[in-house]
C-alpha cells in the first residue's frame, strides 16, 4: 500500500470511531461519504497493481497463473 492509502486509511478509522462514540448526523455521513471514496480508490490501486504485474509477466506462463491465483485469493 502507498503511503497515502495508509494516511486516509488512519482517516478513515478516526472518521469511524468518531461516528460510533458521537453519532450525530454529520459524523455518519462523513464517515460514510469517506469510505465509500477510500473503498473506490483502493479498488482502483488494486486494480492498477495487477494489471502491471499481468503486463509484466505476460511471457511467463508460470508467473501469469501465479499472479492470477493471487488476485482469486487461491
Amino acid at each position: 500500500m502507498t503511503k497515502g492509502l495508509l494516511v486516509s486509511r488512519e482517516s478513515k478509522i478516526k472518521l469511524h470511531k468518531l461516528a460510533v462514540s458521537v453519532p450525530t448526523e454529520v459524523n455518519i455521513n462523513n464517515y460514510k461519504n469517506f469510505k465509500t471514496t477510500y473503498h473506490r480508490v483502493l479498488r482502483a490501486a488494486k486494480k492498477l497493481y495487477f494489471q502491471g504485474k499481468l503486463r509484466e509477466n505476460a511471457a511467463n506462463p508460470k508467473k501469469t497463473w501465479e499472479t492470477l491465483h493471487e488476485i482469486l485469493g487461491n
